[in-house]
């Protein structure tokens, strides 16, 4: 899906944002870095469950490869170095990486909510 947006040129226009809500629960088809050339986001929130949760049992989402893929592009959160959680494939287990770039995960973060003045977006709470 992603390739498509860049690829119609009525959507291509309208992919560079502030805010992404990351596709497919992080999976590791989600924001490659074509995709992130494109949008440069500065916040990112995926939403999964936590590791032991429903079908993430098996489908281990976040993956660590999107993970990486979107930290350089982002900006940093308020506060200080926070643990975000994600399952690499190549390793074949749930691995820990400490970030201060503005990457928010449900099954790290918990509920998610944005706000925005028009000018500027923050985490409830956040500001």
């Amino acid at each position: 899906m992603e390739h498509k947006l860049m690829n119609d040129p009525e959507t291509a226009a309208l992919l560079d944002v502030d805010f992404l809500k990351v596709g497919h629960h992080g999976s590791h088809s989600s924001s490659d870095t074509t995709f992130l050339n494109v949008v440069t986001p500065t916040i990112a929130a995926i939403s999964c469950g936590a590791e032991t949760v429903g079908t993430n049992v098996s489908h281990k989402h976040p993956r660590m490869v999107t993970v990486n893929n979107l930290i350089p592009y982002l900006g940093q959160r308020n506060g200080m170095e926070t643990s975000l959680e994600a399952y690499n494939r190549s390793l074949g287990k749930w691995e820990v990486v400490s970030s201060k770039a503005a990457l928010y995960i449900t099954n790290n973060d918990g509920d998610l909510i944005f706000l925005s003045d028009g000018s500027e977006i923050w985490r409830r709470g956040d500001r």
